[in-house]
């Protein structure tokens, strides 16, 4: 799938969460959304972590349908929502970031299936592994780091013995960025749209 958002010509981010509150009479103003936008469920889902990084351009829309803008006039705003830096956020190589700084973008992220936290990631480590759904995150996150020590340089900067820890506990935690938690509650996801070349396609 992260290929698919980097070849894409044009992402839509639908955030059916975000409401100007039926103010049709004028175009949207900041204050009368970026509120709820730093809020949005958008920003806790794992699988939006490629959908921001991997396109060259998202598009992001309320849901009266109203456009907010779009990755790069947006950047600053999220930039302060998901503290990835602005280099990031450009288009900068992710190689161009260390393994540490990758995985603080993860944030408070959550996944439906616990597998998919450390699948959603493969993308931005530019790994490849096959996805085994039941196998649980603790084995999930090994395998991940298995393969990022296999592409990168930077074994120093890998947490040791991952496989040892307790794999019931709250998070899991990678050089201190939280990257497993508990799944609660309903899972909400966004609409997102990809469109490049003669396919399209709709995720949500």
């Amino acid at each position: 799938m992260f290929k698919w958002y980097r070849k894409a010509t044009q992402c839509y981010a639908y955030l059916p969460d975000i409401s100007t509150g039926g103010l049709s009479s004028r175009k949207p103003v900041r204050q009368d959304w970026y509120p709820a936008f730093q809020q949005s469920r958008w920003f806790t889902r794992g699988w939006t972590l490629q959908e921001l990084m991997a396109p060259t351009s998202v598009e992001f829309f309320l849901v009266e349908g109203d456009r907010l803008g779009n990755k790069y006039t947006l950047m600053q705003e999220l930039h302060g929502i998901t503290r990835i830096s602005v280099e990031a956020l450009r288009g900068i190589p992710l190689d161009q970031f260390s393994v540490d700084e990758r995985m603080s973008w993860v944030g408070r992220r959550q996944t439906k299936r616990e597998e998919d936290m450390a699948y959603s990631l493969l993308g931005i480590f530019k790994v490849y592994m096959p996805l085994i759904y039941g196998e649980g995150h603790g084995n999930a996150l090994a395998r991940l780091q298995k393969e990022i020590k296999a592409r990168s340089r930077e074994e120093s900067s890998l947490p040791q013995n991952v496989t040892s820890r307790n794999q019931s506990q709250a998070a899991q935690s990678y050089n201190g960025a939280v990257f497993y938690g508990p799944i609660s509650g309903r899972h909400v996801v966004s609409g997102t749209h990809v469109t490049g070349g003669t396919n399209n396609f709709n995720f949500g």
